[in-house]
């Protein structure tokens, strides 16, 4: 790591500045060090903070102690900049605070004078950048501290491996706009604990938290803290985004762990860019206990007719009763695939499908098979109930299917599911 001595320490400042045992200055910024009047800015030794050149992990924190006093004028703005540029306030806090503007006013005693730990995200990986700190009195008369150096070599990772990262979905996705799109995550930490999650739109960090939920839970900050109960790992959890509104976006999503070790993936948004192809016909099909009434307990969904579970023309079939269950409940009112279908589910607002999914809204057979392929979940045997969205696909056919109605019958095995089917 490259080590850049910082200079420019001026006598009048240890009078100005009160600062602790520990809080030393290191670093004094331009404007005359106070003795013509002109304002004064420091960066200050402390506990935890970084007081001069360092490496860190790409897009990791790190946090700055920085020390300002007014001149003749009152202090009147505080920002940070990375080489030469203010820093976007998504990307630093100001005593943990997330900053609401690029360029900070400053307000009450704050104007006399200021002590502030700055928390930064790091830039990208394998960068080393200069990091400086202004203050403008009201005067419009500006002092800057000198840059310190931040490496975030791609090799500083704690010594150990990055998080172990698994993602649900494909890896592009056709929406509507403004649609919250859901990515189901895993992850477990190979070195230290899982630390923060950062989402970016096309290499941008997205700075309105409002976009942004993990665990149905309002991001704080971007990169968002992981709550403790997420640190030592997380097994298919959802992190929502609601994405642009027109055009073709990237989003990255990047974890990192408290070694400053990071995994990373991407997904690709389409907005506005299906809407045609071949028209679905729909149908009405009703599928009834395969207890009941035999040649009865499979489904064709090419036509919507019931037929034997065996039948070569089903698609999926009931699953009959439980034996072992009183004759009012033993009903399994589960399904399965037969003759090779594939039957999966669809959960609006998750694994990429819009939460504005609704059945009637499908008008392509084109889309279904998107739906199928891109946001269907495999079909786990759950109890099925009204409202419940599933795709089928089976000799090279798309087929959509909505439960509409549930007939659970009590004193017999006449039980049955109605489905509307698209195809």
């Amino acid at each position: 790591m490259k080590q850049i001595k910082l200079f420019g320490l001026l006598l009048a400042m240890s009078a100005m500045l009160m600062t602790s045992c520990e809080d030393d200055i290191i670093d004094t910024g331009g404007g005359g060090g106070g003795l013509d009047g002109d304002p004064t800015i420091a960066l200050l030794e402390g506990t935890d903070v970084i007081s001069s050149d360092a490496a860190v992990a790409a897009n990791t924190e790190f946090t700055v102690r920085v020390s300002a006093l007014a001149g003749d004028a009152e202090l009147n703005t505080f920002e940070v900049f990375q080489d030469g540029s203010l820093v976007d306030r998504s990307r630093f806090q100001i005593d943990g605070v997330q900053a609401s503007t690029e360029t900070v006013l400053l307000f009450g005693d704050d104007r006399n004078g200021f002590t502030y730990d700055v928390t930064i995200t790091a830039h990208e990986e394998g960068v080393i950048s200069a990091y400086a700190f202004e203050v403008t009195d009201a005067a419009g008369v500006s002092a800057q501290t000198s840059s310190i150096f931040i490496d975030t070599d791609a090799g500083v990772t704690g010594g150990g491996d990055a998080p172990d990262v698994t993602v649900g979905g494909a890896a592009s996705i056709d929406l509507d706009p403004n649609a919250l799109y859901s990515i189901n995550i895993s992850a477990t930490p190979l070195t230290g604990e899982l630390a923060s999650i950062a989402v970016y739109e096309d290499d941008v960090l997205i700075s309105d938290l409002s976009r942004l939920e993990f665990d149905f839970t309002d991001f704080t900050a971007n990169p968002n803290p992981f709550a403790s109960q997420y640190t030592s790992g997380f097994a298919d959890l959802s992190l929502l985004i609601r994405v642009q509104d027109s055009g073709s976006a990237n989003y990255r999503v990047v974890i990192a762990d408290s070694a400053g070790g990071t995994a990373e993936f991407v997904k690709t948004v389409n907005v506005g860019t299906v809407s045609s192809g071949t028209p679905v016909t729909s149908l009405l099909g009703i599928l009834l206990n395969q207890a009941g009434p035999s040649g009865t307990g499979g489904l064709d969904l090419d036509n919507g007719s019931s037929t034997g579970s065996t039948d070569i023309a089903a698609e999926i079939a009931d699953n009959g009763i439980d034996t072992g269950q009183p004759n009012s409940t033993n009903w399994r009112q589960t399904i399965s695939p037969v003759n090779g279908a594939v039957i999966r589910t669809l959960t609006p607002g998750q694994n990429g499908l819009s939460e504005f999914f609704a059945f009637d809204d499908v008008a392509f057979i084109e889309d279904i098979a998107i739906f199928h392929n891109n946001n269907g979940t495999t079909y786990s045997g759950n109890v099925v109930l009204v409202g419940d969205l599933f795709t089928v696909f089976a000799n090279g056919q798309y087929y959509l299917l909505e439960v509409t109605n549930i007939n659970a019958t009590a004193t017999d095995n006449n039980d049955s599911y109605t489905f509307d089917i698209k195809k």
